[in-house]
């Protein structure tokens, strides 16, 4: 009687790992998802939030924005 008590319990701690492990992927997926959304959700341009960390005294001119731009990608905007 014992033994068939450890291997249900076996099966169920198994279960419920399975259970935690897809449901703590589900979360750090979220999380990364809500972090890579955020520049959207801000509203604010991201070349001039990379002009911003990478040197604060430049002016933001087109001019000065679009090869921050155009190296990181971000020529093209989401879709809404």
């Amino acid at each position: 009687m014992n033994g068939v008590l450890t291997r249900v319990a076996g099966r169920l701690r198994d279960r419920y790992d399975v259970v935690a492990g897809i449901s703590r992927l589900l979360a750090l997926a979220c999380l990364v998802g809500l972090v890579g959304v955020l520049p959207w959700l801000s509203g604010k341009d991201p070349a001039l939030t990379i002009l911003r960390a990478t040197s604060s005294d430049r002016e933001p001119t087109p001019e000065v924005l679009s090869p921050s731009a155009g190296a990181s990608g971000l020529t093209v905007a989401p879709s809404t």
